[in-house]
């Protein structure tokens, strides 16, 4: 099975019911992405401890939330003049020290919102302009100590940020990965999201481990 790909069979859908048949079947798919991530990082010996505490962190975690980070995708609505150019690609950053090793890069033979994927890796952080080009920015923990900085100095500008450290929804960041019961999970911050003008899907929400709200 395509872990990062949805397929469906059958023909467009035309009426209320198709529509409706397929985000059941997309919902459906996240849910089924979730479960069989967590059996995979529980097999492989994941955390069981509190999901903000300090802990080893592992090649296989990384390829579930590299998975997890292309699905987002799915479930979010940049404004429309941020893919309005069709031969601009998607493209993702990674900003510090890349945890994910490969399985990031694999994301590149993907595609979404009719574009391409392009991921990009940044060691540093010096200036505004170097992230404000980017459909997603995922904020390495190498980071920590910059991230409020870097989330302040982005300024409403309709990117989302992912992060997986303590406090980074709790500083402004759009989604963070946290470990729960030996499970990735995630946590979101509705209000970062909102004054970023991206839409979050309610089937993403209720996934979510924590959501706040102000």
């Amino acid at each position: 099975m395509d872990l990062l790909k949805i397929r469906f069979s059958g023909h467009a859908p035309n009426t209320l019911f198709d529509d409706l048949l397929v985000l059941a079947k997309i919902f459906i798919y996240f849910v089924l992405i979730i479960l069989f991530f967590q059996g995979a990082y529980m097999a492989h010996g994941g955390d069981n401890g509190d999901a903000r505490r300090s802990r080893p962190q592992t090649p296989e975690e990384y390829r579930i939330k590299a998975a997890f980070l292309f699905n987002f995708i799915k479930f979010i609505d940049w404004p429309p003049e941020v893919l309005i150019d069709k031969n601009q690609p998607f493209s993702v950053c990674v900003l510090g020290e890349n945890p994910f090793g490969d399985f990031i890069s694999d994301l590149e033979a993907q595609s979404t919102h009719g574009k391409k994927l392009r991921i990009e890796f940044l060691q540093s952080y010096e200036r505004p302009n170097d992230i404000r080009q980017f459909h997603i920015l995922f904020i390495s923990a190498s980071m920590e100590e910059q991230t409020a900085a870097i989330l302040n100095d982005l300024d409403g500008y309709p990117a989302l940020t992912v992060g997986d450290h303590a406090t980074f929804a709790l500083n402004g960041g759009i989604i963070n990965f946290l470990i729960h019961n030996k499970k990735v999970r995630f946590e979101i911050n509705l209000a970062a999201a909102k004054r970023t003008r991206l839409k979050i899907s309610s089937k993403l929400l209720r996934l979510a481990q924590n959501i706040f709200e102000n």
